[in-house]
């Protein structure tokens, strides 16, 4: 079965969806349930996206790429 990829928008759109869900004292089990990803997954989302808007959205490769061209 090949993996699901999500876009950089919907990461952050699950992300801030798990943060309403958790801000209604669901545990973390049950926000990975709701939004269906593993804990893993999740974990790692947060660590990568969490925190930013979708307008900051670009993908951490690309984001890396853009400052060292501008550091130039």
């Amino acid at each position: 079965m090949p993996r699901k990829r999500y876009t950089a928008e919907q990461i952050i759109r699950y992300l801030r969806q798990a943060e309403v869900l958790s801000s209604q004292h669901k545990s973390v089990s049950e926000i990975c349930r709701e939004i269906d990803v593993s804990e893993n997954t999740y974990y790692r989302w947060k660590k990568e996206y969490g925190g930013m808007g979708v307008h900051q959205a670009t993908p951490k490769q690309e984001r890396s790429i853009n400052q060292n061209s501008s550091a130039s």
